[in-house]
């Protein structure tokens, strides 16, 4: 039997791979962030959905958007870059459809909003391409973190252990799942690296994911995240820009 042809691939309005992502806020001061939402001129409540949008326009110019969200923006007469729901005094997700905008919101927030207000916590990441033959419809950014999120959190275990053969067995235990890690649909991370290292960073682990996201779409088996990245290593014209 032929190989059936491929179904194209979802991608944004403004060309990004359709990769949904998810920014885990902790709020301290839930009335301030209101004030904030409620006030600034690219938020909108939403109130069908209840939530807030964060709408590109010129005052964005200065966050590194790339020529296709002026023309879409142009094109479309309104472009919607990420949702924000305050789940509870404590929590505000936001909901984006690619991982650029994830870390552009991130510079966004982080300047307009103090940290003493809210602060990011995790980013989730869903990591398979989807395609039009495999929906029915489309599905929102929000639809794709109704299942279980695979969460890692070494750092964590790292800190709460109280002897060292604990600490040697948590090292072993990230050690051998890194070299047998495959990519999944769901996963998270902490953010640390967003405070201490800058958006670069942060960008750089979003090309990761697209690339990883491509390579798994055309692969027949699992790909094993560590030795694809060692594969980039080894051919450094594929790996993304680091600027």
């Amino acid at each position: 039997m032929p190989d059936l042809p491929k179904q194209p691939i979802l991608n944004t309005t403004t060309g990004e791979l359709y990769l949904p992502t998810r920014l885990v806020y902790a709020v301290q001061k839930p009335d301030n962030l209101r004030r904030w939402f409620a006030r600034h001129p690219s938020m909108e409540w939403d109130s069908n959905l209840k939530r807030w949008v964060w709408n590109y326009d010129r005052r964005l110019r200065k966050f590194n958007f790339p020529k296709a969200y002026a023309e879409a923006l142009r094109r479309e007469g309104g472009l919607v870059l990420a949702s924000c729901y305050l789940e509870n005094n404590r929590t505000l997700h936001v909901y984006t459809r690619c991982g650029f905008r994830a870390v552009r919101f991130l510079c966004f927030f982080d300047k307009e909003v103090s940290r003493n207000i809210a602060v990011a916590e995790f980013m989730d990441k869903y990591n398979m391409v989807s395609t039009f033959g495999a929906m029915n419809e489309l599905r929102t950014p929000e639809d794709y973190f109704c299942d279980e999120i695979e969460f890692f959190d070494i750092p964590t275990m790292m800190d709460e252990a109280k002897t060292s053969e604990q600490k040697a067995l948590f090292s072993r235990l990230f050690l051998e799942r890194a070299a047998t890690e495959t990519v999944v649909p769901l996963n998270r991370q902490r953010l640390e690296v967003f405070y201490k290292d800058g958006p670069e960073a942060v960008d750089l682990v979003m090309q990761y994911r697209d690339l990883l996201a491509m390579a798994q779409h055309k692969s027949s088996e699992p790909i094993k995240v560590m030795e694809f990245l060692q594969s980039l290593l080894g051919n450094p014209s594929l790996m993304p820009d680091s600027k």
